[in-house]
């Protein structure tokens, strides 16, 4: 399994690492701050940072419901930018969308 999980997670981390860069490049476009720490991006997030060890099971449970948290994110973005009137800038959360919910359902499918 160790080697299942390592594959899942740099895939992921890849992935993620992307997203970081462009979400990044779209908030400097609109010359707001961008968050330039671990700290700040956590301070931002709805996700919580777990300190406590964890079995590769709850490891694997705990980033699938991550991924469905993000998924929920960003189905609640389409209606603010259809509101302000930029539904054209609803690519980057139906990305979102996408990514997270397959990285969901490759993590859920060890889960048995």
């Amino acid at each position: 399994m160790f080697q299942t999980l390592r594959a899942m997670f740099e895939i992921q981390y890849d992935k993620l690492s992307i997203t970081v860069d462009i979400i990044g490049k779209r908030i400097r476009a609109r010359r707001a701050h961008v968050p330039e720490s671990y700290r700040e991006f956590l301070e931002l997030s709805s996700i919580v940072e777990l300190v406590a060890q964890q079995n590769a099971t709850e490891m694997v449970r705990r980033l699938v419901l991550e991924h469905k948290t993000v998924t929920r994110a960003a189905r609640s973005i389409f209606s603010i930018l259809e509101g302000a009137h930029e539904g054209p800038k609803a690519d980057l959360p139906t990305q979102r969308l996408q990514v997270n919910a397959e990285m969901a359902w490759m993590l859920g499918s060890l889960l048995g």
